[in-house]
């Protein structure tokens, strides 16, 4: 297992498809907030979220294949907190301590930037 920041070439391993499953998690339980979208409109965000340089997206790989995603970035340049947008790994490697690894990468990546603190809100 290796838990990298992510890039392009990974939106085609499975990175897309985790992607549409979370974004669509949120839009089922908050159309209030979210809207419907397509799957090339997601394959955007993904792309404009890997070119900004504010956020910061981390990949779980395990033999060539994307197992998980953790998207955050750096909330408070004064107060340096981390915020965790959403952690997101695929069904059949849940419950095998890939999300313990991923916020343990996280916590590095924290600490590597001087931050503070680390938030995560849920629903």
């Amino acid at each position: 297992m290796i838990i990298r920041k992510a890039n392009e070439s990974d939106i085609n391993n499975n990175l897309l498809f985790l992607y549409n499953e979370g974004y669509n998690m949120h839009y089922e339980n908050r159309k209030d907030i979210f809207n419907s979208k397509k799957i090339m409109d997601l394959k955007n965000d993904l792309i404009d979220m890997l070119k900004n340089p504010e956020e910061f997206l981390f990949v779980i790989e395990e033999d060539n294949k994307i197992l998980g995603y953790a998207a955050l970035r750096i909330k408070d340049k004064v107060t340096k907190t981390i915020w965790i947008d959403e952690i997101i790994i695929d069904d059949s490697y849940r419950n095998k301590g890939y999300g313990k690894k991923m916020i343990e990468q996280i916590n590095t990546f924290a600490k590597e930037n001087e931050c503070k603190r680390i938030e995560l809100n849920c629903w």
